[in-house]
């Protein structure tokens, strides 16, 4: 069996649906990167993961999993200067974007090692 992760936190989770114009993919994604560099280094960002739809070109999905509120959120995050330069440089290129924020259940996540072995960075 895998070795698992419990993640005991409550928090929420939002996912974030973004149409790009396919000749601006790249634009997109040079602006995310230190957006997401950025927000990986919240302390309260406990899990943050980027998505692409192949069938859809244009289409990402982005997932941040925060053990705090969306108000939090709001104060701590979105009013930081790397989430207003990524939006800045972004929202003259997306078509459409859809925005949900959910609440996480406690002791209901997992997250398997074989799941980060490939990732750009993980954080104890």
């Amino acid at each position: 069996m895998s070795e698992v992760l419990l993640i005991p936190h409550e928090g929420i989770t939002f996912h974030v649906t973004y149409k790009i114009d396919p000749d601006n993919v790249n634009k997109f994604i040079e602006a995310l990167r230190p957006a997401w560099e950025a927000t990986c280094n919240i302390p309260e960002c406990i899990y943050f993961d980027v998505f692409h739809f192949p069938s859809e070109p244009g289409t990402f999905r982005i997932t941040e999993v925060w053990n705090r509120d969306m108000k939090w959120i709001e104060e701590n995050h979105i009013a930081k200067d790397h989430y207003r330069q990524y939006r800045d440089i972004v929202e003259p290129i997306v078509l459409k974007r859809e925005f949900e924020v959910l609440g996480r259940l406690q002791k209901w996540s997992i997250v398997k090692k074989e799941y980060l072995s490939e990732s750009v960075k993980t954080k104890e």
